[in-house]
């Protein structure tokens, strides 16, 4: 903590870690999973994300909601990597693990929506600065959300299909929500400058909350 050459050594890791996830994920969006060097880049952007939400547990203090929160990003990128050098038997595994995912995230939403965990004050800040209410009212609203975090989570790892489809109508449009919360709620707080350099990429690295759940709702309506 007092070592400017170790606080360097800390900041030069960081770039070349963001420059590796920058062509991670340049390379999967252009070019998919064409050959081996796309395959091992998404291996080792996952093994990145990993490592980093591994500390990010830990700077929670070890909290299962935090770790559960975190299934959805920390996956995704072998998600990808699985599911398009699968087949048809083991993209059904792939399916299944989807849900997974997304059920233990809500999950890990709802254990700090609920009060199980400290309910974070950006939490109820968020929803306060969105739709212009007290504390009170905020974390009632929470709690309410917190509950039907669960239920969702449930429906969807049920064996029925409707189960499913009831379980993304609350999902999918929460999802959303609460990706593109960061920008309507500190939209009016902060400069323009930090909503660009901070809370877009927020919102952008949260849109796997987004698109799988929006994936297993195409899965839905096929045979």
């Amino acid at each position: 903590m007092t070592s400017p050459a170790v606080d360097q050594g800390i900041e030069n890791t960081n770039d070349i870690l963001g420059f590796f996830l920058l062509t991670a994920g340049l390379a999967a969006a252009v070019f998919g999973l064409s050959n081996r060097l796309q395959r091992w880049l998404l291996g080792g952007a996952f093994a990145i994300l990993l490592s980093i939400n591994l500390l990010v547990w830990k700077e929670h203090f070890w909290q299962v909601g935090q770790l559960l929160e975190l299934s959805v990003l920390t996956a995704s990128p072998l998600v990808y990597l699985y599911y398009g050098a699968a087949g048809a038997q083991q993209r059904a595994s792939a399916y299944r693990l989807i849900r997974w995912l997304i059920a233990l995230t809500f999950i890990g939403h709802g254990l700090y929506a609920v009060g199980f965990h400290a309910v974070p004050a950006n939490f109820v800040l968020m929803v306060q600065a969105g739709l212009g209410v007290g504390e009170g009212v905020a974390r009632d609203l929470l709690l309410m959300v917190g509950f039907l975090d669960f239920i969702a989570a449930a429906l969807l790892l049920l064996p029925f299909r409707e189960a499913r489809r009831a379980a993304l109508l609350w999902i999918i449009p929460w999802a959303l929500l609460t990706t593109t919360a960061r920008l309507w709620s500190y939209g009016g707080l902060v400069s323009s400058t930090t909503l660009l350099t901070q809370w877009v990429p927020e919102v952008v690295i949260r849109l796997p909350h987004v698109f799988l759940p929006v994936a297993i709702w195409v899965g839905l309506r096929r045979p």
